[in-house]
């Protein structure tokens, strides 16, 4: 008889709590579907968070302008010289001026060795020439004796008349006309009417 009683309280148990089994089995199961549901939306966020960080990207990039091509540098081809050192020393010149003698300044002696013996003779207005040693006639007064810078080498004098177109050559036959003779020598007339050699110069 107490079999009995705990066999019939054992149905009445499992008839009572069976429902609120079955309700736990259901309600874990929906908790694992809910939670596959989440883990599936959140996988899905993650998907689209990389596909739009990488159409930004790709777009960014885009963007930036392209690289510069560029040839590389073939050392082989570049041709290069020595560099050329030039002496340091330089030159100085002398501060102290440089004085030139005025002996220096006169103009050599060119004599024309070609000469010829004068006999000594009487001018006409009475005065005596004596017997000399001249140079012979020619187209220049630069290389007679009496010329200056010159020296009759027979008595030592030094010439004293001015060379032909030299500027002192303008000093002869002042106020009067000057003519040029057939040979090309230039004179003047005197007072006498004779005619007075100078030494030769530009006449325009």
């Amino acid at each position: 008889m107490r079999q009995n009683f705990f066999m019939k309280n054992f149905h009445f148990a499992v008839y009572l709590f069976a429902p609120y089994g079955i309700y736990k089995c259901q309600e874990t199961k929906t908790n694992n579907i809910l939670s596959t549901i989440k883990i599936h939306k959140t996988m899905k966020k993650l998907v689209l968070t990389i596909i739009a960080l990488v159409a930004v990207a790709t777009t960014s990039f885009a963007q930036y302008p392209k690289f510069v091509s560029y040839t590389p540098l073939n050392l082989r081809s570049i041709s290069y010289s020595a560099p050329v050192t030039l002496p340091s020393t330089s030159i100085s010149l002398p501060s102290t001026p440089i004085s030139i003698p005025s002996s220096s300044l006169s103009i050599p002696s060119t004599v024309n060795l070609n000469t010829t013996s004068v006999s000594g003779y009487t001018k006409s207005n009475g005065t005596y020439v004596q017997s000399h040693v001249r140079t012979m006639p020619n187209n220049t007064n630069w290389d007679n004796y009496s010329t200056k810078g010159n020296v009759n080498p027979y008595t030592g004098t030094s010439g004293s008349r001015a060379r032909d177109y030299s500027s002192g050559a303008n000093n002869y036959g002042v106020g009067h006309i000057i003519h040029t003779g057939p040979r090309g020598g230039q004179y003047y007339n005197n007072s006498n009417g004779n005619k007075t050699y100078v030494p030769k110069r530009n006449l325009w």
